[in-house]
Protein backbone atom coordinates (compact mmCIF):
# COMPACT_ATOMS: atom_id res chain seq x y z
CA UNK A 1 0.00 0.00 0.00
CA UNK A 2 1.40 3.42 -0.96
CA UNK A 3 1.92 6.26 1.52
CA UNK A 4 -0.91 8.19 -0.15
CA UNK A 5 -3.28 5.23 0.20
CA UNK A 6 -2.30 4.84 3.86
CA UNK A 7 -3.14 8.50 4.54
CA UNK A 8 -6.50 8.20 2.77
CA UNK A 9 -7.33 5.08 4.77
CA UNK A 10 -6.49 6.89 8.03
CA UNK A 11 -8.81 9.74 7.07
CA UNK A 12 -11.67 7.36 6.26
CA UNK A 13 -11.33 5.59 9.62
CA UNK A 14 -10.93 8.70 11.78
CA UNK A 15 -13.74 9.28 14.30
CA UNK A 16 -14.62 12.91 13.58
CA UNK A 17 -17.64 12.92 15.89
CA UNK A 18 -15.37 12.87 18.95
CA UNK A 19 -14.33 16.44 18.11
CA UNK A 20 -17.89 17.81 18.13
CA UNK A 21 -18.03 21.03 20.24
CA UNK A 22 -14.29 20.73 20.94
CA UNK A 23 -11.80 23.48 20.23
CA UNK A 24 -9.60 22.11 17.46
CA UNK A 25 -6.98 22.95 14.90
CA UNK A 26 -7.51 21.44 11.45
CA UNK A 27 -5.02 21.32 8.62
CA UNK A 28 -6.62 20.53 5.29
CA UNK A 29 -5.26 18.65 2.29
CA UNK A 30 -4.11 21.95 0.73
CA UNK A 31 -2.05 23.03 3.72
CA UNK A 32 -4.49 25.64 5.06
CA UNK A 33 -5.15 25.78 8.82
CA UNK A 34 -8.45 26.37 10.61
CA UNK A 35 -8.87 26.86 14.36
CA UNK A 36 -12.12 27.04 16.34
CA UNK A 37 -14.95 25.03 17.81
CA UNK A 38 -15.77 22.04 15.61
CA UNK A 39 -19.36 21.22 14.71
CA UNK A 40 -19.65 17.68 13.43
CA UNK A 41 -22.34 16.78 10.88
CA UNK A 42 -23.25 13.33 9.59
CA UNK A 43 -23.16 12.31 5.94
CA UNK A 44 -26.96 12.23 5.65
CA UNK A 45 -27.33 15.85 6.72
CA UNK A 46 -24.52 17.12 4.50
CA UNK A 47 -25.85 15.15 1.53
CA UNK A 48 -29.30 16.70 1.97
CA UNK A 49 -28.12 20.27 2.64
CA UNK A 50 -24.95 20.52 0.54
CA UNK A 51 -24.94 17.56 -1.82
CA UNK A 52 -21.92 15.96 -0.16
CA UNK A 53 -21.19 12.27 0.00
CA UNK A 54 -19.36 12.05 3.35
CA UNK A 55 -19.47 13.46 6.86
CA UNK A 56 -17.50 16.50 7.90
CA UNK A 57 -16.82 19.32 10.33
CA UNK A 58 -17.73 23.01 10.38
CA UNK A 59 -15.33 25.60 11.80
CA UNK A 60 -17.59 28.65 12.03
CA UNK A 61 -19.01 28.85 8.48
CA UNK A 62 -16.27 26.76 6.80
CA UNK A 63 -17.22 23.17 5.94
CA UNK A 64 -14.44 20.60 5.72
CA UNK A 65 -15.38 17.15 4.46
CA UNK A 66 -13.66 14.10 5.87
CA UNK A 67 -11.49 13.59 2.78
CA UNK A 68 -10.31 17.22 2.97
CA UNK A 69 -9.00 16.95 6.54
CA UNK A 70 -5.31 16.05 6.67
CA UNK A 71 -5.08 16.41 10.45
CA UNK A 72 -7.32 17.42 13.35
CA UNK A 73 -6.43 17.79 17.02
CA UNK A 74 -7.74 19.45 20.14
CA UNK A 75 -5.81 22.54 21.10
CA UNK A 76 -5.79 25.20 23.79
CA UNK A 77 -7.87 28.25 23.07
CA UNK A 78 -7.10 31.80 24.11
CA UNK A 79 -8.44 35.21 23.23
CA UNK A 80 -11.77 35.47 21.44
CA UNK A 81 -12.50 31.78 20.97
CA UNK A 82 -15.93 30.80 19.67
CA UNK A 83 -18.26 29.86 22.55
CA UNK A 84 -21.54 27.96 22.45
CA UNK A 85 -24.45 28.11 24.88
CA UNK A 86 -27.85 26.45 24.83
CA UNK A 87 -29.22 28.99 22.35
CA UNK A 88 -26.32 31.19 21.31
CA UNK A 89 -23.12 31.17 19.36
CA UNK A 90 -20.62 33.76 20.57
CA UNK A 91 -18.30 34.42 17.66
CA UNK A 92 -15.79 36.90 16.32
CA UNK A 93 -16.77 39.97 14.32
CA UNK A 94 -16.68 39.83 10.53
CA UNK A 95 -16.56 42.68 8.03
CA UNK A 96 -20.09 42.01 6.85
CA UNK A 97 -21.46 42.46 10.40
CA UNK A 98 -21.09 46.26 10.32
CA UNK A 99 -24.40 46.97 8.55
CA UNK A 100 -26.37 44.68 10.89
CA UNK A 101 -24.75 46.28 13.96
CA UNK A 102 -25.58 49.75 12.70
CA UNK A 103 -29.17 48.75 11.95
CA UNK A 104 -29.82 46.81 15.18
CA UNK A 105 -27.78 48.78 17.72
CA UNK A 106 -26.46 51.96 16.13
CA UNK A 107 -29.85 53.48 15.30
CA UNK A 108 -31.34 52.65 18.69
CA UNK A 109 -30.64 55.39 21.28
CA UNK A 110 -31.38 52.98 24.15
CA UNK A 111 -28.23 51.00 23.27
CA UNK A 112 -26.12 53.84 24.69
CA UNK A 113 -28.57 55.14 27.28
CA UNK A 114 -26.35 54.29 30.23
CA UNK A 115 -22.90 53.92 28.69
CA UNK A 116 -22.99 57.21 26.79
CA UNK A 117 -21.04 55.56 23.96
CA UNK A 118 -22.36 53.87 20.84
CA UNK A 119 -19.61 52.42 18.61
CA UNK A 120 -22.19 51.68 15.88
CA UNK A 121 -23.94 55.07 15.80
CA UNK A 122 -23.18 55.55 12.10
CA UNK A 123 -22.45 53.01 9.40
CA UNK A 124 -18.96 54.44 8.99
CA UNK A 125 -18.30 54.18 12.74
CA UNK A 126 -19.68 50.63 12.80
CA UNK A 127 -17.27 49.64 10.03
CA UNK A 128 -14.35 51.26 11.87
CA UNK A 129 -15.30 49.46 15.09
CA UNK A 130 -15.54 46.09 13.39
CA UNK A 131 -12.18 46.62 11.69
CA UNK A 132 -10.58 47.64 14.97
CA UNK A 133 -11.90 44.55 16.72
CA UNK A 134 -10.77 42.26 13.91
CA UNK A 135 -7.26 43.73 14.07
CA UNK A 136 -7.20 43.13 17.83
CA UNK A 137 -7.93 39.39 17.68
CA UNK A 138 -4.24 38.34 17.56
CA UNK A 139 -3.98 39.77 21.09
CA UNK A 140 -4.72 36.82 23.38
CA UNK A 141 -6.15 39.17 26.01
CA UNK A 142 -8.62 40.83 23.67
CA UNK A 143 -12.16 39.47 23.87
CA UNK A 144 -14.94 40.68 21.60
CA UNK A 145 -17.91 38.54 20.61
CA UNK A 146 -21.15 38.87 18.70
CA UNK A 147 -24.17 37.10 20.19
CA UNK A 148 -25.86 35.12 17.46
CA UNK A 149 -28.89 32.84 17.38
CA UNK A 150 -29.62 30.96 14.17
CA UNK A 151 -27.30 33.39 12.33
CA UNK A 152 -29.23 36.44 13.57
CA UNK A 153 -27.21 39.01 15.54
CA UNK A 154 -28.80 39.68 18.93
CA UNK A 155 -26.10 41.77 20.59
CA UNK A 156 -22.47 42.03 21.60
CA UNK A 157 -20.39 41.07 24.62
CA UNK A 158 -16.75 41.64 25.39
CA UNK A 159 -14.02 41.99 27.98
CA UNK A 160 -11.65 44.92 27.83
CA UNK A 161 -8.55 46.56 29.30
CA UNK A 162 -6.78 43.49 30.67
CA UNK A 163 -4.24 44.40 33.31
CA UNK A 164 -2.62 42.55 36.20
CA UNK A 165 -5.03 39.60 36.13
CA UNK A 166 -8.12 41.80 35.89
CA UNK A 167 -10.49 42.57 33.01
CA UNK A 168 -13.87 44.30 32.72
CA UNK A 169 -16.88 42.84 30.91
CA UNK A 170 -19.71 44.62 29.15
CA UNK A 171 -22.64 43.65 26.94
CA UNK A 172 -25.44 45.03 24.78
CA UNK A 173 -28.57 43.26 23.55
CA UNK A 174 -30.83 44.72 20.90
CA UNK A 175 -34.09 46.10 22.24
CA UNK A 176 -36.42 43.47 20.78
CA UNK A 177 -34.46 40.68 22.50
CA UNK A 178 -34.12 42.12 26.00
CA UNK A 179 -35.72 40.37 28.94
CA UNK A 180 -35.42 36.92 27.35
CA UNK A 181 -32.31 35.70 29.14
CA UNK A 182 -29.85 36.13 26.26
CA UNK A 183 -27.51 38.48 28.11
CA UNK A 184 -27.43 36.23 31.19
CA UNK A 185 -26.73 33.19 29.02
CA UNK A 186 -23.89 34.93 27.18
CA UNK A 187 -22.39 36.52 30.28
CA UNK A 188 -22.39 33.22 32.19
CA UNK A 189 -20.46 31.56 29.35
CA UNK A 190 -17.98 34.44 29.07
CA UNK A 191 -17.32 34.57 32.81
CA UNK A 192 -16.68 30.81 32.87
CA UNK A 193 -14.33 31.08 29.91
CA UNK A 194 -12.39 34.04 31.31
CA UNK A 195 -11.93 32.57 34.77
CA UNK A 196 -11.53 28.86 34.01
CA UNK A 197 -9.86 28.86 30.60
CA UNK A 198 -7.97 32.15 30.62
CA UNK A 199 -7.12 32.11 34.33
CA UNK A 200 -8.27 35.69 34.93
CA UNK A 201 -8.99 36.01 38.64
CA UNK A 202 -10.93 39.28 38.73
CA UNK A 203 -13.71 40.10 36.23
CA UNK A 204 -15.75 43.16 37.26
CA UNK A 205 -18.57 44.95 35.46
CA UNK A 206 -20.40 48.17 36.21
CA UNK A 207 -23.90 49.40 35.61
CA UNK A 208 -25.78 52.55 36.52
CA UNK A 209 -27.92 52.22 39.64
CA UNK A 210 -31.09 52.88 37.64
CA UNK A 211 -30.20 50.27 35.01
CA UNK A 212 -32.14 47.49 36.72
CA UNK A 213 -32.08 45.22 33.68
CA UNK A 214 -28.28 45.03 33.53
CA UNK A 215 -28.05 44.74 37.31
CA UNK A 216 -30.35 41.72 37.17
CA UNK A 217 -28.22 40.14 34.43
CA UNK A 218 -25.02 40.57 36.46
CA UNK A 219 -26.58 39.02 39.55
CA UNK A 220 -28.15 36.09 37.66
CA UNK A 221 -24.77 35.34 36.10
CA UNK A 222 -23.31 35.03 39.60
CA UNK A 223 -21.65 38.43 39.95
CA UNK A 224 -21.95 40.28 43.25
CA UNK A 225 -22.46 43.97 43.84
CA UNK A 226 -19.36 45.81 45.01
CA UNK A 227 -19.71 49.39 46.18
CA UNK A 228 -17.00 51.68 44.88
CA UNK A 229 -14.52 53.26 47.23
CA UNK A 230 -16.20 55.37 49.88
CA UNK A 231 -15.32 57.25 53.04
CA UNK A 232 -15.97 60.35 55.17
CA UNK A 233 -13.66 63.33 55.09
CA UNK A 234 -11.70 64.47 58.15
CA UNK A 235 -13.70 67.71 58.60
CA UNK A 236 -16.72 65.84 59.96
CA UNK A 237 -16.97 65.07 63.69
CA UNK A 238 -16.23 61.40 64.28
CA UNK A 239 -19.52 60.62 66.04
CA UNK A 240 -21.40 61.64 62.87
CA UNK A 241 -18.98 59.58 60.74
CA UNK A 242 -19.54 56.50 62.91
CA UNK A 243 -23.33 56.77 62.63
CA UNK A 244 -23.05 57.24 58.86
CA UNK A 245 -20.82 54.17 58.52
CA UNK A 246 -23.15 52.14 60.71
CA UNK A 247 -26.15 52.93 58.50
CA UNK A 248 -24.30 52.19 55.25
CA UNK A 249 -22.63 49.00 56.42
CA UNK A 250 -25.86 47.59 57.76
CA UNK A 251 -27.37 47.95 54.28
CA UNK A 252 -24.31 46.52 52.51
CA UNK A 253 -24.29 43.48 54.78
CA UNK A 254 -28.03 42.97 54.51
CA UNK A 255 -27.77 42.69 50.73
CA UNK A 256 -24.40 40.94 50.68
CA UNK A 257 -22.61 43.79 48.89
CA UNK A 258 -18.86 44.18 48.95
CA UNK A 259 -17.20 47.52 49.61
CA UNK A 260 -13.84 49.28 49.82
CA UNK A 261 -12.73 52.30 51.80
CA UNK A 262 -11.31 55.27 49.95
CA UNK A 263 -8.00 54.83 51.71
CA UNK A 264 -6.62 53.04 54.76
CA UNK A 265 -4.53 55.87 56.16
CA UNK A 266 -5.42 59.53 55.98
CA UNK A 267 -8.52 61.74 55.93
CA UNK A 268 -10.88 59.05 54.56
CA UNK A 269 -9.42 56.06 56.39
CA UNK A 270 -9.08 54.58 59.85
CA UNK A 271 -5.41 55.40 60.56
CA UNK A 272 -4.25 58.92 61.48
CA UNK A 273 -7.50 60.39 60.17
CA UNK A 274 -7.38 63.75 61.91
CA UNK A 275 -11.16 63.76 62.42
CA UNK A 276 -12.24 65.72 65.48
CA UNK A 277 -13.47 63.63 68.42
CA UNK A 278 -11.74 60.42 67.31
CA UNK A 279 -10.64 58.04 70.10
CA UNK A 280 -7.42 56.49 68.87
CA UNK A 281 -5.73 53.29 69.93
CA UNK A 282 -2.04 52.77 69.30
CA UNK A 283 -1.24 49.59 67.39
CA UNK A 284 2.21 48.75 66.03
CA UNK A 285 3.10 52.41 65.63
CA UNK A 286 -0.24 53.46 64.12
CA UNK A 287 -2.98 55.62 65.64
CA UNK A 288 -6.16 53.71 64.75
CA UNK A 289 -9.78 54.78 65.03
CA UNK A 290 -10.67 51.72 67.09
CA UNK A 291 -14.45 52.21 66.95
CA UNK A 292 -14.46 52.44 63.17
CA UNK A 293 -12.02 49.56 62.84
CA UNK A 294 -14.26 47.31 64.91
CA UNK A 295 -17.23 48.34 62.80
CA UNK A 296 -15.67 47.34 59.48
CA UNK A 297 -13.66 44.32 60.52
CA UNK A 298 -12.83 41.95 63.38
CA UNK A 299 -11.52 43.40 66.68
CA UNK A 300 -7.78 43.91 67.05
CA UNK A 301 -5.92 41.17 68.92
Amino acid sequence: MSEKETCMDARRNRNLSQYDRKYVQIRDAYGDSFTGIARYEQEEFLAHEYGGSEDGVFIEDVLLYRSQIASIEETERHGTAELWTERLVLRRYREEDAEDLYRELGRDPSSAEYSGWNPYATLELARETVQQFMKSYPNEHFYGWLMEEEEAILGTIGAYDYRDGKIEVGFTVKKSCRGRGYATEALTAVLRYLTENEGIACVPAWCAAENTGSKSVLEKAGMQVHIGEFGAYDKLPNDIVLRWYSDLLSLYREYGWGYAMWNFEGPFGIVNTGRPGTRYEEYKGYSIDKELYDMITIPLK
